[in-house]
């Protein structure tokens, strides 16, 4: 899903104006899976209608998870990148539950994609969806129609597009920007990365501690 990324950011940003990027940033930093202290930490840039990051969050995170974040190596944080209307609105339901549970609504509307993405009416196919996840009718619409969650959501998207030069979902952001993964790929592809990253930081950590040896031998030299 190229391209389509930017132009309907220029369509959004018409509709919900510049507003600001801190709240948004914030809500996404804190929705993620794994240990903030984590040594390898990425981003997942996904938009919710996209069939390739369904698949992605359908079919490789759950061994991610498995091998990499449940065992405190790897963290990732879901950065919402919408590419059209439904995707935004499907973002918006997402925010509408405790930010405890934000995960598993995204998580349910990944799986039951085709059941609303593509609906020929999407609003109303989404509220079923959120009926199904026990949210009341009232308060989702309420959700879908709210412009400044809106406009924090489209804001967050555009600050993220641009600093990271997203062009595409999925794309995934490694190593403070320096390293990114493009598309679904396999798992390999992914634990490869995370593998890479992590046995560099245990690289580093060795060195560290050289570093420290060293300097308390010599203090106790002199």
């Amino acid at each position: 899903m190229k391209l389509k990324i930017v132009a309907f950011f220029i369509t959004l940003l018409f509709v919900a104006g510049s507003g600001s990027f801190s709240h948004a940033s914030t809500v996404a930093q804190s929705s993620g899976l794994g240990n903030d202290d984590a040594p390898v930490v990425f981003y997942d840039f996904s938009s919710l209608s996209c069939p390739h990051c369904a698949d992605w969050h359908n079919n490789i995170l759950p061994q991610i998870k498995e091998n990499y974040i449940d065992t405190g190596k790897a963290r990732i944080v879901f950065m919402p990148m919408p590419l059209n209307r439904p995707a935004l609105m499907g973002e918006q339901i997402a925010r509408c539950v405790p930010e405890d549970q934000y995960i598993q609504v995204i998580d349910f509307l990944f799986e039951n994609q085709k059941n609303w993405a593509f609906s020929g009416d999407p609003k109303e196919a989404l509220l079923q969806q959120a009926a199904l996840l026990g949210l009341d009718r009232e308060k989702a619409i309420a959700c879908i129609e709210d412009r400044d969650l809106e406009e924090s959501i489209a804001n967050s998207a555009r600050e993220s597009a641009a600093t990271y030069q997203i062009r595409s979902t999925p794309t995934f952001v490694f190593d403070n920007g320096e390293r990114k993964l493009k598309g679904t790929g396999n798992y390999e592809r992914f634990s490869g990365m995370i593998d890479f990253l992590y046995e560099r930081h245990l690289g580093e950590l060795e060195m560290k501690k050289l570093k420290e040896e060293t300097s308390s031998d010599t203090d106790t030299s002199e």
